[in-house]
């Protein structure tokens, strides 16, 4: 047995010794287990309403700002994080929050609920095309969406907002969307 717990055919280690890979597969525990589904109504400031929402531990982790509002470390989602611990698949429905959604001159929030006066949207022209105008998208200050487009017409919907077709684009520096009527249905 050569040195390092093995014989090299090729020398193309630095020192002599075992390497060894070690990957760990997520949450191994709970793919043997016949539990970790959880069900349970929520009063949320974001998200899907009027439908159950499936999330699964992976959707939670990685898209929690756009299915709940909130990033996957925010204070407000301590509950869930607690929740899917020992949870594979969570089946959440918002509570009735009803009310208007957040708008501004170019965009509607998806959702309604108290998240949406926390999107703005900043358009400037292109630099290297002139004819072309550049919508960002910021979530909570957070950059979340670009594109590059000639009209309101050619923009596409994202995980936040829905644009107005009807609107003319021209620089700004960062429209606030706003809830216009904030009454309970």
């Amino acid at each position: 047995m050569a040195l390092g717990g093995g014989t090299w055919l090729v020398q193309n280690k630095v020192l002599p010794g075992a390497y060894i890979n070690f990957i760990a597969l997520h949450r191994a525990n709970l793919i043997f287990s016949d539990r970790g589904v959880a069900t349970m109504p929520l009063t949320l400031d974001w998200g899907v309403q009027g439908e159950v929402m499936e999330v699964t531990t992976r959707d939670f982790q990685r898209n929690s700002k756009q299915l709940f509002g909130y990033d996957f470390t925010h204070p407000n989602l301590r509950g869930l994080r607690d929740l899917f611990r020992n949870i594979r698949v969570g089946y959440f429905y918002r509570l009735g929050m009803g009310g208007a959604r957040a708008q501004n001159d170019y965009a509607i929030a998806r959702h309604n609920g108290t998240r949406g006066n926390d999107i703005t949207v900043s358009i400037a022209q292109n630099v290297d095309e002139p004819e072309l105008w550049d919508v960002l998208t910021y979530f909570d200050g957070a950059l979340v969406d670009v594109q590059a487009v000639v009209n309101m017409a050619a923009l596409a919907p994202n995980d936040f907002v829905t644009w107005k077709s009807d609107a003319v684009l021209m620089a700004e520096a960062g429209v606030p969307l706003e809830t216009l009527n904030s009454t309970l249905t």
